[in-house]
């Protein structure tokens, strides 16, 4: 081989050497590029829900408070009426609102998960709603868990079978689209 050949053929590899290198540095640039953003978001994403516990919190002492300051009440007069549902634990609504609007939130987000969290709360706190049985049943058919949405469809068509019959045809609609799967 020439001195020629042999300088052209090592300026080739040199050149392939570099090629290799800059594309190297190149996906590098681009994965630590992409490793930024993804770290970003996960940043983003930690601080919308440490200011969501916060609120969580801020909401629960205030329910605390409340509570305390119902048990150092005075008792009702029993000439006044009834109690009010949210009085005897049979359904708090506020928290029931409050529940379903976090859930439908979570919904939107595709979060199905919290969004079932959050809908079993608004069944806990106000277990004969119809309209956070049918949530609830949605958010399980969103997850694929059509066992458990088929429960709570039927719950919610019982319950609206009187109160809300648009809402009990919906879910006879979502059974029989169960059903069909």
């Amino acid at each position: 081989m020439s001195m020629e050949t042999y300088g052209l053929a090592c300026v080739q590899i040199r050149l392939r050497k570099l090629a290799l290198l800059s594309v190297g540095f190149g996906a590098f640039a681009l994965f630590s590029s992409c490793s930024n953003e993804v770290a970003l978001e996960n940043q983003r994403q930690l601080q919308m829900q440490k200011a969501e516990l916060e609120e969580m919190h801020r909401e629960l002492e205030a329910l605390r408070s409340q509570i305390a300051g119902q048990s150092s009440a005075p008792p009702a007069n029993s000439q006044s009426g009834p109690m009010p549902a949210s009085a005897t634990g049979a359904c708090d609504v506020q928290i029931a609102n409050k529940a379903l609007a976090h859930g439908a939130e979570r919904m939107s987000r595709g979060d199905y998960k919290s969004a079932v969290d959050y809908y079993r709360d608004a069944v806990a706190a106000c277990p004969d709603r119809a309209d956070a049985e049918f949530k609830l049943g949605q958010a399980y058919e969103a997850m694929g868990q059509n066992g458990f949405a088929r429960e709570h469809y039927r719950r919610a068509e019982i319950l609206a079978t009187q109160s809300d019959p648009g809402l009990a045809q919906q879910a006879r609609q979502a059974l029989a689209r169960i059903a069909a799967q």
